[in-house]
């Protein structure tokens, strides 16, 4: 079984992800600022942590999955918020 930590996990398509993770007989741990907002949005068998130190110390990930950003399918987009969008994204992904 693999194991998938995501960051975004509760989003439109981070909830999506994991329900589909868990299809495939993945094991999805999702790392949320607001673990009791996650549960409310995910599948019950997917892991929540609010931290990364939550993580058990023999736990492997094979998968990083980082859908965290501005939302982006919640309202218009605005001059200004196209704005939010970009500058967030570049603050949040590192450059390769």
């Amino acid at each position: 079984m693999k194991t998938v930590l995501v960051t975004g996990g509760s989003g439109f398509i981070g909830s999506h992800f994991c329900s589909r993770a868990l299809e495939l007989g993945w094991h999805p741990i999702v790392l949320s600022r607001n673990p009791s907002v996650a549960a409310s949005k995910l599948p019950k068998d997917t892991q929540i942590i609010g931290h990364l130190d939550h993580l058990d110390a023999q736990q492997s990930i094979d998968i990083l999955v980082n859908l965290a950003g501005e939302p982006i399918a919640d309202r218009r987009w605005s001059q200004h918020r196209k704005a939010q969008i970009r500058l967030y994204r570049r603050l949040t992904i590192p450059r390769v």
